[in-house]
């Protein structure tokens, strides 16, 4: 994939009064639609149920449409990836799109997203920063959802 991408950090499936009646299918529809090429997570997607957020991923990543680039938050393996290698057009410049959801306390009702672990953010980068090195990656690029602090 060229770096022409269009990424959205989090919040792609909730809020929205539509969201509580669809479970996020409106939203998928136009993220797809819209040309999005990434996602990452935010702490609304907790506000569905673990099973419909999985439904929605899936239908994102439905013919290569939508990358969910999940990087610190555990068990959503098959419906995200923890990094996305896109390049120039040249194919010169590799550059690794991570996805960070915050891992501040109070974020959530139970401090995890739908009782899946997430990691924190820092020690989350530095696993990326090292494996970014083995894969040829010139760069990394972070998709976040989390407060300035």
């Amino acid at each position: 994939m060229s770096l022409l991408s269009l990424l959205f950090s989090g919040d792609f499936l909730y809020p929205s009064s539509l969201s509580s009646i669809d479970k996020g299918r409106g939203h998928v529809a136009a993220i797809k639609a819209s040309g999005v090429t990434h996602v990452c997570l935010g702490n609304h997607e907790a506000d569905l149920p673990l099973k419909d957020v999985k439904l929605r991923l899936g239908e994102l990543a439905q013919r290569k449409k939508v990358t969910v680039v999940n990087s610190n938050v555990n068990s959503l393996g098959r419906y995200s990836k923890e990094m996305d290698v896109v390049s120039s057009m040249c194919g010169r410049v590799k550059v690794g799109l991570v996805g960070f959801l915050s891992d501040e306390s109070g974020m959530f009702r139970d401090g995890t997203f739908r009782g899946l672990q997430i990691d924190s953010i820092q020690s989350t980068y530095e696993r990326m920063l090292q494996k970014s090195d083995s894969v040829g990656v010139d760069s990394l690029v972070c998709l976040t959802h989390q407060s300035l602090g």
